[in-house]
């Protein structure tokens, strides 16, 4: 049995019943029949690309074969687009980990072309695999090389999409200092593209950084005014979330105990006498 027979056979048990929805050909052995090997590579990572979130493992396996066509073939362009698929699709199948080494061989192909909006875009995927994966220290390394080389482009819708990515990481991980400062230099970016939906957004998460933090006056400040624009922008998913965060943070104050940003405070008076 050849490896393309193989391949659909195992498709055919991954797709069972979801292949007639998707459109998917009857014999990938007869489409790919007569393709050059860059067809072959083009053909399916075109078919990953197309089902990476309706069938996220199947695009997976689909692409890590192109990618597999594309380096026995010194397909270099096949080889890092079928890369980037390969680590979309097993983030979005809950395997990050598995799509780690693909994104990392797809940014040493584009590096040598110097690409910087294909590179910063694949360093922000990187980092989402990695934050999937609970790698926080290599979600904040590569967010932070997408956010130098969008910021060196000018991009600054992209820029505050991985700024905002990486405030997260640093909640996440417990480095609420840290995410304090990217969410505020995300607020900036946000309010320089004049998005209002985004400026709540990130005005909410810096409530959530402060919170975290322990400066609940700053936190209840920034809830409040996220609040506030969220009722003027009919954002009601947003406003669910300041009204349980608040309601969290009152709670917390109800059985008080000294916060990190507190203890600072103590220390740094500790300093002064």
């Amino acid at each position: 049995m050849s490896r393309i027979a193989f391949l659909w056979l195992l498709m055919s048990f991954l797709w069972l019943g979801s292949i007639v929805a998707q459109n998917l050909p009857d014999s990938l052995d007869a489409k790919l029949s007569g393709k050059s090997p860059k067809e072959q590579v083009a053909y399916l990572s075109k078919i990953a690309n197309n089902i990476l979130k309706s069938n996220s493992n199947a695009a997976f396996e689909l692409a890590k074969t192109a990618n597999a066509i594309a380096v026995k073939n010194g397909d270099k362009n096949g080889e890092y687009q079928s890369a980037v698929i390969a680590g979309k699709a097993a983030r979005y199948a809950g395997k990050a980990n598995e799509g780690i080494s693909y994104l990392n061989n797809a940014i040493n192909i584009v590096v040598q072309t110097n690409n910087k909006q294909t590179l910063a875009a694949i360093y922000n995927e990187l980092g989402l695999s990695c934050r999937d994966a609970k790698k926080y220290n290599d979600a904040i390394a590569a967010y932070n090389k997408s956010i130098s080389l969008y910021e060196e482009l000018g991009d600054n819708k992209n820029a505050y999409l991985a700024t905002n990515n990486l405030g997260a990481i640093y909640v996440k991980s417990g480095q609420a200092k840290q995410a304090i400062d990217l969410f505020t230099k995300a607020k900036s970016l946000a309010e320089k593209m004049g998005d209002k939906n985004e400026i709540a957004s990130v005005t909410y998460q810096l409530g959530v950084a402060y919170a975290n933090y322990g400066n609940n006056n700053e936190a209840l400040r920034y809830f409040n005014a996220a609040k506030e624009m969220a009722h003027s922008q009919n954002m009601s998913a947003l406003l669910a979330s300041i009204e349980q965060s608040v309601t969290s943070l009152q709670e917390n104050l109800a059985h008080k105990t000294k916060t990190t940003y507190e203890q600072e405070q103590e220390q740094e008076k500790e300093k002064m006498v």
